[in-house]
């Protein structure tokens, strides 16, 4: 597992905090924002990735974006200490949607708490 990270992005963040509280070994891969135009924008890393944001996962050859799409497929692939709830409290009802996203490989989540 490589995790494509830059040490200040806050997405990058949350999926190390995540890698640990799991307790996943991974090969680190610095991906400078603002040195030499932004490592971001390299073609090899803009084929991983065409948004040119990090964190990027390589699980394999399943490459991954976004961190919370990248945080719940921890969760559903490394039976480990979970980082999201499993169970929704008494009388809340919550439904979920996930669907591909153009990004390869990227899913997103909707919540839709917010209209009951």
């Amino acid at each position: 597992m490589k995790l494509y990270s830059f040490f200040r992005s806050s997405a990058s963040f949350r999926v190390r905090i995540a890698l640990a509280l799991k307790g996943l070994d991974y090969e680190y891969a610095s991906v400078h924002l603002v040195k030499e135009g932004g490592q971001q924008f390299a073609p090899g890393f803009k084929v991983m990735n065409p948004t040119a944001l990090v964190p990027v996962l390589d699980d394999d050859g399943t490459i991954l974006t976004q961190s919370l799409a990248i945080i719940e497929y921890l969760d559903e692939t490394r039976h480990s200490r979970r980082c999201y709830p499993t169970m929704q409290p008494a009388g809340h009802e919550c439904g979920r949607l996930r669907w591909p996203s153009p990004a390869r490989s990227t899913r997103s989540t909707i919540c839709a708490c917010w209209a009951t």
